[in-house]
């Protein structure tokens, strides 16, 4: 095992710093982990000025020992590996600058032992697929919330879960493709600096399905709060509002079943109910964008998502049509 690990973060914000703040910190064996986030000029200048601020459970932390740019370029380090820069490469911008990222980004991600996409969303791996080795390819899903409070400064609001797995791949005969043993050594690596870093993960073998029980849940809130300007607990108090978040998410489940998703035996509805209620104080992150005034949000791989797998696959999805639209209504207004 190498005595370096190198682990990139691009699109910096508030759940890239979580992570690669949190990671900065660990000491494992007696690895050196290097830490470099990618973000905006004036977010790494606050960074590269005072040190990433990091609150969570109360408590604030000032980290030094960040490498921070806003363009595609290696840190300036001895220890730099030349085979893999980065062996762990992130990607945690907004779904909706996922294309720009990877052009921008293609010579750190091609150089890069492995690709980890940390976004909301589904489809966004068909994109990444397009461009890249399919085999680099890891997801990864978190119920850990963060917020962005100033450049510089970024409050952990929930402290979730973090799933991740190697992306389906499949051969000429459409049999999927077993993963080596060098890859699931390197996957549980991983997942045990993430451990050390006080982000709870573990490895699922079917990704896929893991990515669409997190869809259910943004579907059935995330338009909704921007819509309403309502947090998440008070979309609740609303019966007619609660009973179409509901229908919101029967539809999405019936387009995953019939694009023949696995899913386990759950309750999806109760579950984003659920979610909803214990992160009842939160404005969920599409209601954020809305509120900063910005002309996008991730609608497109979420609502708008299941309408057009829906209508590709004959299943009704109304609901969600109208949502997107009325979404894409918003972000009109905020040109």
């Amino acid at each position: 095992m190498t005595n370096v690990i190198n682990i990139g973060i691009i699109g910096a914000g508030a759940i890239g710093c979580l992570f690669g703040g949190n990671i900065s910190k660990v000491k494992y064996n007696n690895i050196t982990i290097n830490v470099t986030l990618y973000t905006r000029e004036r977010h790494k200048k606050a960074i590269r000025d005072n040190g990433l601020i990091l609150e969570q459970n109360g408590k604030k932390e000032n980290l030094l020992n960040l490498n921070v740019f806003t363009e595609p370029k290696y840190p300036n380090r001895p220890n730099i590996n030349d085979k893999f820069p980065f062996q762990y490469l992130f990607l945690t911008t907004k779904t909706y600058d996922l294309e720009s990222a990877l052009d921008e980004y293609c010579e750190l991600i091609k150089n890069s032992k492995y690709f980890i996409i940390l976004q909301n969303g589904i489809g966004n791996v068909e994109i990444v697929k397009k461009k890249i080795s399919h085999f680099k390819i890891l997801r990864a899903v978190t119920s850990n919330g963060a917020l962005m409070e100033r450049d510089g400064y970024i409050i952990r609001t929930g402290k979730g879960i973090t799933k991740i797995g190697f992306i389906k791949t499949e051969n000429s005969e459409k049999e999927t493709v077993k993963i080596n043993k060098e890859d699931k050594k390197n996957l549980e690596t991983l997942k045990t600096i993430l451990n050390l870093a006080n982000l709870e993960t573990e490895i699922v073998d079917n990704i896929e399905s893991v990515c669409w029980e997190k869809i259910f849940i943004n579907v059935g809130i995330n338009s909704f709060g921007a819509l309403t300007g309502l947090r998440n607990g008070e979309l609740l108090e609303i019966k007619g509002l609660r009973d179409i978040m509901k229908r919101a998410v029967i539809e999405a489940v019936k387009v995953a079943k019939k694009k023949g998703i696995e899913l386990k035996a759950k309750n999806y509805v109760k579950i984003m109910l659920e979610v909803a209620k214990k992160t009842s104080m939160n404005k969920n992150s599409m209601l954020q964008d809305i509120l900063s005034g910005k002309n996008k949000t991730e609608i497109s791989f979420i609502n708008e998502k299941i309408v057009s797998y829906g209508k590709q696959l004959g299943v009704d999805v109304s609901i969600n049509e109208v949502l997107s639209y009325l979404i894409h209504g918003l972000e009109k207004a905020n040109n």
